[in-house]
């Protein structure tokens, strides 16, 4: 063996019967006295065994001309068979020194069918010396084929050998000896016809011959016409008195002496003092799925590459119950998750995703997956309502951020310090056909485009083009729109002020909307739904503002016509002011101006719209039904009861730009589409078709109402918004997030009081 000795193996008893296994277990090199010399293997490890040690060892790349080899014994015999095309003889083992022998068929787990087993020796070690085949017979065999003609027979039988694969016989295995039984003429046409016939075959397998794995057995064929054995005809009734031998030399080789270092002339398992590593695991328990692979020899091709292929390899250190055991599979390899539809909260009505698969996975109870816990408060100097710009809701006006590190470590964030201006990407129209003239703003001679100016920031995303706006950004800008975003929940808290209105309204919990403006104290221009002014545009009169139509992000306004300014009463509510000159159009280029320095504008739609009547109430003159904002296509909710859109849920929508057709109308492009088709005021009557220019047909139904504000302090980080009403006076407080950590909860009234504004 070229590649030397890896593994030695040891019996725990010497010849004399003691057990060595104390000496044998710290043994750290074995030396065995060889005709050319001692050889020293150094051990690497070592694995015990109920009766012996097998140490895997350095290998010295040595090869010897006296090392002891194994003996093989073997003896069977057979007799009669069935019809076979090859015959292979079942045989009955008598002698089996190394248990080789193996029954064929496929139950046995041997070669053949289990219909046509094939009986064999299997060489399951690397073979060292020859080994001598013999097999020997008398036999007495009838042919049965076509009996047409007088025809020559011949019989032979052969010693072949093949890998192991489990139920088959090769068709071509390696034929290491053959001898011809019998040879005559014969004529077929006749009664059964007997042949008889004897064989006395041996051979010498040598360790080039066979490999480790190989059967080895033999074949008795017959042949008719000169054609080819085993085809064409068949062996039957064969009656035999055989015998199958395989021998070999008996070992031989020199008595060796091995002389373990160190060398202990005591019982060591009885020297507690001196075993430092006693109850220690030496080495780890091997399995039985995967083998070894022994590189020390060469970086390309194992040193054990036979072992391994015939899967007699050492098994690996490694442990079967990887790739079986859960707590090992689930998260390499089947995989796992944890999914819930949202942060901080748990929602069994979350349902399934658009995949079809649940949205809560693998949660613990009914804990959410991932809580994001808030140690912030955010105090403000003043609340009030939103309405009627935005219906029902409320608004706050900012003060200083506490950042809660714990009780009496605070830091005092203020949203004027470390100001810096950032230009932002402003809303646009996603149709491309609206864009041209976004924000464009002409001339008096209507020729020259005197906004944008030049010297404003523009972008462009495909032939979409945008203006980049101003925004304040800092530490404060930060932590306010980080942290609250739309639809989170917060909770609030007025502190006593003996300045407080009457009866302050201030929901206890509610929803943010927007931090990136407030609602201003009146509307700019109003709308109302009963407009009756006469006017021509085109060919057509029409006694209306405009019209929304569905789908288009489009308000469609009559430049020609007049629209109110809005004032107040003496008691507080809206009414209409001066009309605006010369008509609506005069209001395109404020409003664009406006955009192109950083501000925002909004209308809010209802379905219908008239001034109160001095006790603030929003009677209509077409109906009795209260104020109802226009929000067609934007009244839904997710699984958690958040508004998709809160803004438009409230017919809020934002302007984007203005145009002016110089012709017969201006229109307001929207950050969102509109559904629905209405006209926007004239209609005094409900449900009385109104037909606004040539080409769209009559629009049948109650007008709407719109209002057109700007929005306070754009990009300042000054106000948020809120989903609940908030009146009656309400003056300095705070507000955290409903997921705030528990240092901000239960010290809440000390670090306001201490750090903050509440007196």
């Amino acid at each position: 063996m070229a590649e030397g000795v890896r593994y030695i193996k040891v019996a725990k008893k010497d010849k004399n019967g003691v057990d060595q296994s104390n000496t044998l277990q710290s043994l750290n090199d074995l030396i065995i006295p060889f005709s050319s010399g001692p050889i020293t293997y150094k051990i690497l490890s070592r694995s015990e065994q109920p009766t012996y040690f097998l140490y895997y060892v350095e290998n010295p790349s040595l090869e010897w001309d006296d090392k002891a080899t194994l003996n093989y014994t073997f003896s069977g015999s057979y007799t009669s068979f069935d019809s076979q095309l090859i015959y292979t003889p079942q045989i009955t083992a008598s002698v089996d020194n190394r248990g080789f022998f193996l029954q064929g068929g496929n139950s046995n787990g041997g070669l053949g069918s289990n219909g046509f087993p094939t009986d064999s020796y299997k060489i399951d070690t690397y073979i060292q010396k020859n080994l001598h085949v013999r097999i020997s017979s008398s036999l007495q065999f009838a042919l049965a084929d076509s009996k047409a003609t007088t025809t020559s027979v011949s019989a032979s039988v052969r010693i072949v050998s093949s890998p192991f694969l489990v139920g088959s016989t090769p068709f071509n295995p390696t034929v290491h000896a053959e001898s011809l039984i019998t040879q005559s003429l014969q004529n077929i046409n006749a009664n059964t016809l007997h042949f008889t016939g004897s064989y006395d075959l041996t051979t010498e397998l040598n360790s080039g011959s066979i490999s480790s794995g190989d059967c080895v057995y033999f074949e008795l064929r017959a042949a008719q016409n000169g054609g080819e054995f085993g085809s064409g005809i068949f062996l039957q009734d064969v009656r035999t008195d055989g015998i199958f031998q395989i021998s070999s030399s008996a070992t031989s080789g020199p008595e060796f002496q091995v002389i373990p270092e160190p060398f202990f002339s005591q019982d060591f398992s009885k020297a507690f003092d001196c075993q430092p590593t006693f109850n220690n695991i030496i080495t780890n328990r091997r399995g039985f799925l995967n083998q070894e692979v022994d590189y020390t020899s060469g970086a390309y091709l194992p040193t054990n590459f036979d072992l391994i292929i015939n899967g007699k390899a050492l098994k690996a250190q490694v442990q079967d119950s990887n790739y079986s055991s859960l707590r090992h599979i689930t998260p390499r390899y089947l995989g796992s998750k944890n999914q819930s539809s949202n942060f901080n909260v748990y929602n069994s009505n979350a349902g399934t995703s658009s995949f079809g698969t649940p949205i809560n996975i693998g949660t613990y109870g009914r804990t959410p997956s991932v809580s994001v816990l808030d140690s912030t408060i955010y105090e403000f100097e003043y609340g009030g309502g939103t309405t009627p710009e935005i219906l029902g809701w409320g608004g706050f006006k900012l003060g200083n951020i506490l950042q809660v590190s714990s009780k009496d470590s605070i830091r005092n964030v203020k949203g004027s310090e470390g100001v810096t201006t950032r230009l932002i990407t402003s809303k646009k129209p996603e149709a491309s056909s609206t864009s041209i003239n976004y924000r464009m703003v002409l001339s008096d001679d209507q020729t020259t485009v005197i906004y944008p100016p030049q010297s404003v920031a523009t972008g462009s995303i495909g032939s979409n083009y945008f203006w980049l706006t101003p925004q304040t950004y800092n530490d404060y800008y930060q932590i306010l729109n980080g942290n609250n975003p739309v639809n989170h929940k917060i909770s609030l808290n007025m502190y006593p002020n003996q300045t407080a209105g009457s009866v302050p309204t201030i929901p206890k919990t509610t929803k943010v909307v927007t931090t990136e403006f407030g609602v201003p104290t009146i509307s700019n221009f109003a709308l109302t739904s009963s407009l009756s002014s006469s006017l021509t545009v085109g060919s057509a009169g029409v006694n209306n503002y405009g019209f929304i139509r569905n789908d288009n992000r489009v308000i469609y306004l009559y430049r020609n016509q007049h629209i109110s300014r809005v004032t107040t009463d003496d008691n507080g509510f809206y009414q209409g002011g001066r009309i605006v000159k010369p008509n609506l159009q005069g209001i395109v280029s404020d409003i664009n101006k406006d955009l192109n320095n950083g501000e925002r504008w909004f209308v809010t739609l209802f379905n219908e719209f008239e001034f109160p009547n001095n006790n603030g109430n929003y009677n209509s003159n077409l109906s009795s039904g209260s104020l109802t904002p226009y929000n067609v296509g934007y009244s839904g909710s997710d699984a958690n009861g958040n508004y998709l859109d809160p803004l438009a849920y409230k017919g809020v929508y934002e302007i984007v730009g203005a145009q002016d057709t110089f012709t017969d109308y201006t229109y307001l492009l929207l950050d969102k589409p509109l559904f629905g088709t209405r006209n926007i005021g004239g209609n005094s009557e409900a449900n009385t078709p109104i037909t606004p220019f040539n080409g769209i047909g009559s629009i049948t139904g109650p007008s709407l109402g719109m209002l057109i504000w700007k929005a306070r302090a754009t990009g300042l980080n000054e106000f948020i918004i809120v989903q609940d009403e908030v009146t009656g006076g309400v003056t300095e407080g705070a507000f955290i997030s409903s997921f705030s950590t528990q240092d901000v909860i239960d010290n809440f009234d000390y670090i306001t009081k201490t750090y903050g504004v509440n007196t």
